[in-house]
């Protein structure tokens, strides 16, 4: 079993869902249960209803009503899409609150649009709050695979679906697109915003290097809000920029909130020195945003440290962020608590500062504590030092 999701409320029991295989054939499966607040499984339900997915990419969101929409990667009209760029479709199907796939959809499923392709993930979807749906997928008609045959360059599209199980005739066969510029748009999040409304969330590369490596890659946090209510100006607002620090914010995620939502993020603005490859620092920061509302990660307001860890050499690099001018003191300690380093420097101003230490002892290989005094608060970071 794989790729589990779960969702619901103490009142009304959880809605679980995963994909197993049935064996030899090796078609995958996306079961749903339904667990009452007992914890005992609901005898409504059909014993482990179940939907073929066809392969491990599959999508699932709740449809706010006790029940689930299932996204379903598979080949588009007349075509095989493995591997990509052969066109391929995502059709969404809708598990009813009862276990019992909803007759008034088609039997195939909702057809979002011939080019979309799940080569990386499923699309996100979301309830729309009047029994429908939003979905957004990676569009790859203008992509292309790099050197390390990732696929990259891809754009995002969206589509509504309506609660019978058609597409919304206002918006177009393929849905809008809701980003295409330059560079990759990826992992796209998208939680409701009140009857036919949602926000996406996304990382975008547009400005630099795809962030396979903390340190060197540039990405940023981006969110658009779509709007499917009648008399609406335009499905999709303008782009909007939730954070483009120096370095990469990736793999944002999205939780709703009254008059908005909640972003997080992995950011690595604060990356220092050359980790070990295939390591990095980073930090989680967090927005709040809606509609004529965007709220910037506020500055840290305190004392701040970030050292580079694991660390190879006699020396390393320490970053810090201070809140007021002044005299700062690092200290290095063993586990032991043996001070293998102290230094202090005056008249240091406030902001960011950088400094690299050098013990006059070479450091062995094992885990030692960085502590930084300022103004009265200490700040300390477990650093690994390999060799």
């Amino acid at each position: 079993a794989a790729q589990l999701f779960i969702s619901g409320d103490a009142a009304t029991g959880v809605l679980v869902s995963f994909e197993d295989d049935d064996g030899p054939s090796r078609t995958w499966i996306r079961h749903f249960e339904h667990v009452l607040p007992g914890g005992t499984l609901d005898p409504a339900w059909p014993l482990h209803a179940a939907l073929p997915c066809f392969e491990r990419r599959s999508a699932v969101a709740s449809d706010g009503q006790g029940g689930a929409f299932l996204s379903i990667p598979g080949p588009g009209p007349g075509s095989i899409y493995d591997p990509p760029p052969t066109p391929a479709s995502v059709w969404v199907h809708h598990m009813r609150s009862d276990g019992v796939r909803d007759p008034a959809w088609p039997v195939e499923g909702v057809w979002l649009d011939s080019w979309t392709s799940s080569y990386t993930e499923g699309p996100a979807m979301c309830a729309d709050g009047a029994g429908g749906l939003f979905a957004v997928w990676y569009d790859i008609r203008h992509g292309r695979a790099d050197e390390n045959s990732f696929w990259t360059d891809r754009d995002l599209r969206v589509q509504h679906v309506l609660a019978d199980g058609t597409r919304d005739p206002a918006w177009p066969d393929s849905g809008w697109v809701l980003m295409a510029a330059p560079g990759d748009q990826a992992h796209p999040t998208i939680v409701p915003d009140g009857p036919q409304r949602a926000i996406v969330v996304w990382q975008d590369d547009r400005s630099g290097i795809y962030p396979y490596d903390r340190a060197q890659g540039e990405a940023d946090v981006w969110v658009s809000f779509l709007d499917a209510s009648p008399g609406a100006a335009a499905p999709c607002t303008i782009p909007a920029l939730v954070s483009a620090a120096p370095g990469a914010q990736v793999f944002p995620v999205v939780a709703p909130a009254v008059g908005g939502a909640f972003v997080v993020w992995e950011d690595a603005r604060y990356q220092v020195g050359e980790p070990v490859p295939g390591t990095y620092n980073s930090d989680l920061f967090a927005a709040r945003v809606g509609f004529g509302l965007l709220t910037a990660p506020r500055p840290r307001a305190g004392l701040a440290l970030a050292c580079a860890s694991p660390v190879r050499g006699p020396t390393f690099d320490v970053a810090f962020e201070l809140p007021v001018p002044g005299r700062v003191m690092l200290s290095v300690f063993d586990l032991a608590g043996r001070r293998m380093l102290r230094e202090q420097r005056g008249g240091m101003p406030a902001g960011r500062g950088r400094l690299t230490l050098a013990p006059a002892v070479r450091l062995g290989p094992g885990v030692y504590w960085v502590a930084l005094e300022h103004a009265g608060a200490r700040r300390t970071q477990r650093v690994v030092v390999l060799e």
